[in-house]
C-alpha cells in the first residue's frame, strides 16, 4: 500500500528486476470502479533499475495505482516480460485539514452550548423582560411575553432578544394556580 496526504507530494517508485534501466513504466491512478484512469504519470529512471515520480492526490480517499512497462518511450508497446504491478494508494487528510474540522466540530459545540446556557440564565430570569402583562378581575397574571437578553444593556433598551415566550396561566375560586404554561416562540 502507497500512503499519501492530501495536497502534498506522493511518492511513486517501481522497482525492476535485473536493475533494468532502459524500460520506460508509467502508473495509471483510478478511482475504485473506474476503468479509465484519471491521471497517468510517467515514471523517469533514478538509478539502479529503480524509476519514480510524485504526484499530489486533491481530496482524501482510496485509489488504485496500476504501473505498466512499456519498451518505448512512445509507451506503446507493453514489455511482454515484466509484470503489471497493482497497488492501492490511500489518501488521508493532512494535518490541517484534521485541525480545521476539529476546530470546526469545537466551534459549533460551543456556539450550541452558548446559546443554551444564554436561555437558561434567561429563564431563570437574568436578563429577562416581561411585556403585555395580563390580568384577570382578581389581579391574578393569565397571559405575558417574557423576552430574554444576551446582557443587562440588551436588556434595559430592548435590543438583540435571544428568545421570546409566551406565558399563560390558569386559576379557580380561590385564586390558586390551576395552571402555568411558559411557550417558547
Amino acid at each position: 500500500m502507497i500512503r499519501g496526504v492530501k495536497d502534498e507530494t506522493t511518492s511513486l517508485g517501481l522497482q525492476l528486476a535485473d536493475r533494468e534501466t532502459t524500460k520506460f513504466p508509467q502508473v495509471e491512478i483510478f478511482i475504485p470502479g473506474s476503468a479509465t484512469p484519471f491521471v497517468t504519470v510517467d515514471l523517469p529512471h533514478r538509478s539502479g533499475g529503480y524509476y519514480e515520480a510524485s504526484y499530489t492526490f486533491t481530496a482524501v480517499g482510496k485509489y488504485n495505482a496500476r504501473f505498466v512497462t512499456y519498451t518505448d518511450a512512445g509507451h506503446t508497446t507493453l514489455d511482454e516480460y515484466i509484470s503489471t504491478e497493482l497497488e492501492t494508494v490511500l489518501v488521508e487528510a493532512n494535518d490541517l485539514d484534521s485541525i480545521r474540522t476539529a476546530v470546526d466540530t469545537v466551534t459549533g459545540d460551543v456556539t450550541s452550548l452558548l446559546t443554551l446556557l444564554q436561555r437558561v440564565l434567561g429563564l431563570v430570569q437574568e436578563n429577562f423582560r416581561i411585556f403585555s402583562p395580563v390580568y384577570d378581575a382578581r389581579h391574578n397574571l393569565t397571559s405575558a411575553t417574557i423576552r430574554i437578553y444576551p446582557s443587562k444593556a440588551d436588556t434595559i433598551a430592548n435590543t438583540n432578544v435571544l428568545a421570546e415566550y409566551s406565558v399563560s396561566a390558569t386559576y379557580n375560586v380561590d385564586d390558586e394556580m390551576l395552571t402555568y404554561q411558559v411557550v417558547k416562540e
